[in-house]
């Protein structure tokens, strides 16, 4: 049965605020006993006045999905109109963290927020070709 811990870190920084949360999954073996990590990804945000940047890193799979996507959502408030979500760190990226993707892009659009994905990985930006949602996603 998996089990899951995440830690908040927040730093100051000058004309925002950056936060990281690290959440790290890992199976139980048979005796009960933590086996090796199984997938892993750090989220950190920086805030600065009417944008977010989100820098995502590690394995973006179903293990990460609801917290990334709550995470953005919770830091989209009123007055930000743009969120850039950096994927260079990403390492992996399946269906899940797709559907994450699309999930903030959905949430940018309701709020009147554009959404940029930056830094795209060669697998990433593959998986996004097979999906055929480029034209929807910003890329830069």
């Amino acid at each position: 049965m998996p089990s899951a811990g995440t830690a908040t870190i927040t730093t100051p920084i000058r004309g925002g605020r950056r936060d990281v949360i690290a959440v790290h999954d890992r199976d139980v073996g048979q005796g009960g006993e933590p086996q090796a990590m199984q997938t892993s990804f750090d989220i950190s945000f920086t805030d600065t006045p009417g944008e977010v940047t989100v820098r995502l890193s590690g394995e973006i799979d179903l293990a990460a999905r609801e917290t990334v996507v709550r995470s953005v959502v919770e830091r989209t408030t009123p007055d930000v109109t743009r969120v850039v979500v950096d994927l260079a760190e990403v390492t992996f990226c399946d269906s899940s963290g797709l559907a994450a993707l699309l999930d903030l892009k959905r949430h940018a659009d309701g709020t009147g927020a554009s959404l940029v994905l930056r830094d795209v990985p060669h697998s990433v930006a593959r998986l996004l070709e097979l999906a055929d949602v480029t034209g929807w996603l910003a890329i830069e």
